[in-house]
């Protein structure tokens, strides 16, 4: 039988199981068990789980791990993707938003996701967003997938976050002498 331990790291849940198992399968499993605010972010596999010397588990050994393990972090690569990593961090106030970090996992609840969504919908002047899409994808890499398969005309999406990141990159300053 395999133990598990979860904890926080950061502002991420995470899990920690000992033995030969495969953190995506675990993740997955627990998925069907819990939650999506319950689901941790990253499921961190090691041979065994460090114990103390009671055969209890060492929670600060794993949380070692847990922080070596944080370096998971994958940048927004298209327009869009940086569009959403950019709106979820500023409303989930954290530092930064990879394209495969959950939404739940950084904090994420109803309220918040409701309050991306206005943001998204008038940063990328479109009604396509929702608060279904966000929660059926959870990243910003499935949701950005999902609302470039979705729109009505095709590349305006990509457009519409190109000119966004555009204006978003200029000083007030330069904003100004724009208008």
């Amino acid at each position: 039988m395999h133990r598990g331990v979860a904890g926080v790291a950061g502002n991420q849940l995470v899990a920690a199981v000992g033995g030969a198992v495969d953190g995506d399968e675990v993740r997955e499993f627990v998925r069907t068990l819990l939650p999506p605010h319950m689901v941790p972010a990253r499921v961190v596999v090691l041979d065994a789980l460090p114990l103390t010397a009671n055969g209890k588990v060492d929670r600060r050994a794993v949380a070692a791990h847990w922080q070596a393990s944080a370096d998971s972090y994958v940048a927004p690569e298209t327009p869009v993707e940086q569009v959403l990593a950019k709106v979820w961090a500023e409303v989930l106030q954290v530092d930064r938003v990879g394209r495969d970090d959950p939404f739940f996992a950084l904090g994420g609840d109803s309220v918040l996701a409701t309050m991306i969504v206005g943001r998204l919908r008038e940063a990328l002047d479109t009604s396509e967003v929702s608060v279904r899409t966000l929660f059926s994808s959870l990243t910003v890499g499935a949701m950005a997938a999902r609302l470039v398969a979705d729109q009505a005309v095709p590349g305006r999406l990509e457009q519409v976050a190109e000119i966004y990141l555009e204006v978003d990159a200029l000083s007030e300053e330069d904003l100004n002498a724009q208008l």
